[in-house]
């Protein structure tokens, strides 16, 4: 039988037979929701393919272990914002058969079992599959030590990533609800003209550390083709190359128009640590350029009240509140987590 070396991702809802109890036209409903409008465009825009689906879970397969990683978290993150379900999701990487259109072996046994320890809404993956990760998206991932996992011959290392709770995400941005409603970003592939591979690849590449980076905010809705264009801002990149020189032209667009625009230049030898410097200076930048509009708009919007109105409206006081605390955070207080 002939083997390929893949990477497999597989989702389970989380509570499902209870929801079939209760309602299961609701329940059935709500599947196809989140496979139509969450889980196939993040596999597809992630390179990956969905194999099969069993009632109320997903096996899907990708390239690469930093695809898989992505679509977790772009799933994980959507879901957090726009859908009361929850997902747990484990990935892991290695051999595969392909028998009529499915995929059986030690990577599907094996994802099984970390999509079964990973906590509700959050992620779990095997240290090969961490092994394979760049340090930006690694340090999303907090090691949960040797794990027994059920029916495997061997204890496994497991990495987690910290569950996207629906109700910590709404608890944690209603008393901001004033400054992040409606705040999102397309994020636009990084383009190149350049025909070398290396340079499509570090143009990928930067494209995913952005994207892990800015999901990291923990407030910040990401999303390829956003269908809101009044209430959303898009960033751009352009990657430019002459020989050994690169150059990462972007701009962050409004519907109205430019609202910043920075170039970063770097050399094809040092491309590795070019990538990581550009990626989190530029998605520190992008998240503290949105925070000052917002909070821009707050003091506008708070300046054109009357004064008797602050005392009384408690909207006006969670404005303020949110306003000053944006105004005092340093560029620091906006990076992701590091792992520890």
């Amino acid at each position: 039988m002939a083997h390929r070396l893949t990477a497999i991702l597989i989702a389970d809802v989380v509570g499902y037979s209870r929801m079939l109890t209760s309602d299961e036209a609701a329940a059935l409903r709500m599947v196809r929701e989140i496979e139509s409008g969450i889980l196939k465009p993040a596999v597809w825009t992630n390179s990956g393919k969905i194999i099969k689906t069993v009632g109320d879970g997903w096996i899907t397969e990708f390239g690469s272990a930093i695809g898989a990683v992505d679509c977790a978290l772009e799933v994980q993150q959507l879901l957090a914002f726009e859908h009361a379900a929850e997902l747990r999701i484990g990935v892991d990487i290695g051999d595969v058969v392909p028998i009529d259109r499915e995929v059986f072996g030690t990577a599907v046994n094996v994802a099984t079992r970390l999509q079964e320890f990973a906590d509700p809404a959050g992620i779990a993956i095997s240290d090969a599959t961490y092994a394979t990760l760049d340090e930006t998206v690694a340090r999303i991932f907090v090691d949960a030590g040797i794990q027994e996992l059920k029916n495997l011959a061997r204890p496994l290392r497991v990495w987690t990533a910290a569950p996207f709770s629906v109700r910590e995400i709404r608890q944690m941005t209603s008393g901001a609800e004033a400054w992040s409603k409606d705040l999102f970003l397309e994020l636009a592939p990084i383009c190149t003209t350049d025909p070398r591979d290396e340079i499509h690849e570090i143009a990928h590449a930067l494209d995913c550390d952005l994207r892990a980076l800015l999901s990291a905010s923990g407030w910040l809705r990401i999303g390829r083709e956003l269908t809101d264009p009044d209430g959303a801002y898009r960033l751009e990149g352009v990657l430019r190359s002459v020989q050994n020189r690169l150059r990462l032209e972007v701009r962050l667009l409004l519907a109205d128009g430019e609202v910043w625009t920075a170039k970063y230049e770097g050399d094809l030898p040092a491309r590795f640590e070019w990538q990581d410097e550009v990626s989190e200076e530029l998605s520190t930048t992008v998240l503290g350029v949105m925070l000052d509009e917002r909070s821009a708009e707050l003091r506008r919007r708070i300046s054109e009240l009357r004064v008797p109105d602050l005392a009384s409206d408690e909207k006006c006081v969670d404005f303020l509140s949110v306003t000053q605390r944006t105004v005092n955070a340093d560029c620091t207080a906006i990076k992701p987590p590091v792992a520890k």
